[in-house]
């Protein structure tokens, strides 16, 4: 879905909706702890795919969005 023309709008909206930061180097937002239920599937396929997922066009901007509005340890996990 993260290299779908159309699904990776939706996996970044989702992301946007259960985001724990605004940029990748803020704090995590204080209760976001309990969004990381939701969010981790696609930061585990981010991890499992990198380089297809990475390299893609709609991909990348998942990827990109992943290391924006996660939290702290889904993020240094990613990198």
């Amino acid at each position: 879905m993260c290299t779908h023309n159309n699904g990776n709008h939706v996996v970044q909206t989702f992301l946007n909706q259960f985001k724990a930061s605004e940029l990748p180097q803020d704090a995590d937002i204080q209760g976001t702890e309990n969004y990381v239920q939701f969010t981790d599937f696609v930061f585990q396929a981010c991890m499992n795919w990198p380089v297809e997922i990475g390299t893609h066009k709609q991909g990348c901007c998942v990827m990109q969005r992943c290391l924006e509005k996660g939290r702290r340890t889904q993020k240094m996990a990613l990198s």
